[in-house]
């Protein structure tokens, strides 16, 4: 006779694993979620890089994973002399008087004219900083949200199989 045999051997050792799960399932988190802060920095390196006539701010992106909350954080820690540049992009400025220079180099380096820089300057005088929503375009990003959904995926998956198989074969069937 042909037929294949199951038994609640596969049932019992998912149980069994399953009170192991604080062992397992914090550093099956931990993995990809260190991985993911790593991909949300380059992603919003490259948003920021659309903004900026230096790769300053960009460059000062860091990720941060705390391993007690299970959170990562990321975000730029330039500053514009005492003032955080990651909150000058995202919400602007009221206005404000600034240095010559910083403008002059900014106008220079998009191949402004000297009246033309000189007009900037004065609107950041008059009317402050246009604010550049670097946050919720990096949010918006496709490669954003593949970059969460492949994390999502990667987590249950790995978690599922750590539930079957803690280590080994999954399943066995015989054949008579």
């Amino acid at each position: 006779m042909v037929r294949v045999t199951i038994d609640t051997s596969e049932i019992q050792r998912v149980i069994s694993n399953l009170g192991n799960a604080p062992k397992w399932v914090p550093q099956t988190v931990h993995t990809e979620m260190i991985t993911l802060g790593k991909k949300v920095n380059a992603i919003m390196r490259s948003e920021l890089g659309q903004h900026n006539y230096t790769s300053k701010l960009a460059d000062s992106v860091t990720d941060e994973y705390n391993r007690e909350t299970m959170t990562a954080e990321i975000g730029p820690t330039a500053k514009r002399g005492q003032y955080d540049a990651g909150l000058i992009a995202q919400f602007g400025t009221a206005p404000t008087r600034v240095p010559w220079i910083p403008i002059k180099r900014w106008g220079e380096a998009r191949g402004l004219s000297p009246r033309q820089i000189s007009g900037a300057w004065l609107s950041i005088a008059t009317k402050g900083v246009k604010a550049r929503p670097f946050l919720n375009e990096t949010l918006q990003r496709g490669d954003f949200q593949a970059a969460l959904e492949e994390t999502a995926n990667k987590i249950g998956m790995r978690l599922a199989a750590q539930v079957f198989v803690p280590s080994g074969v999954i399943g066995v069937a015989t054949t008579e």
